[in-house]
């Protein structure tokens, strides 16, 4: 008997595990909510346009923009040039849909800016405009997005650089 029920506890442990991930790529289980793993600075580490990694495109032609990500009432992406209190160039609520599997923003090109920002938006010009992107991973340290957009994919993944402790 002792036999037969190990292993049922052990599939049905597996099960559990398995039916809280919410994300193709983890984490397989977080005591965090999705939006305080949100909060923070971060930067792209991997930008794939249609298969292709374009990070080192992006980095010689840019400033090396990063993306804010803070809660008042509601939580906000921001573009930023350095650090989380630094300039802002672009700014969007940030909403999750669809039982958090996706976030929607919307971050527009401002002309003012176009010289710092120009880069991220001729690589991924879905960023300027309102959508609603998958999210494949969500973890403290990382998270991976991505959309299609007239056949094209565009995949990133952000690394977090500091938190930012704002509610």
């Amino acid at each position: 008997m002792k036999r037969t029920i190990l292993p049922l506890l052990i599939l049905i442990v597996m099960l559990l595990m398995s039916a809280c991930s919410r994300y193709e790529d983890g984490p397989w289980l977080s005591f965090k909510s999705p939006e305080k793993r949100l909060l923070g600075l971060w930067e792209i580490t991997q930008l794939v346009v249609d298969g292709v990694d374009r990070i080192s495109t992006y980095r010689e032609d840019s400033v090396y923009v990063r993306f804010s990500i803070i809660s008042y009432d509601n939580m906000y992406i921001n573009i930023v040039k350095e650090g989380s209190s630094g300039s802002q160039y672009s700014s969007s609520l940030l909403s999750f849909e669809d039982n958090k599997k996706f976030m929607r923003f919307e971050l527009k090109r401002l002309a003012a800016y176009e010289q710092y920002t120009g880069p991220i938006y001729n690589l991924v010009p879905p960023l300027e405009y309102d959508h609603q992107w998958k999210i494949l991973q969500l973890k403290s340290k990382e998270f991976i997005i991505e959309l299609e957009e007239d056949g094209v994919l565009y995949r990133l993944t952000f690394e977090r650089l500091e938190k930012v402790n704002v509610s």
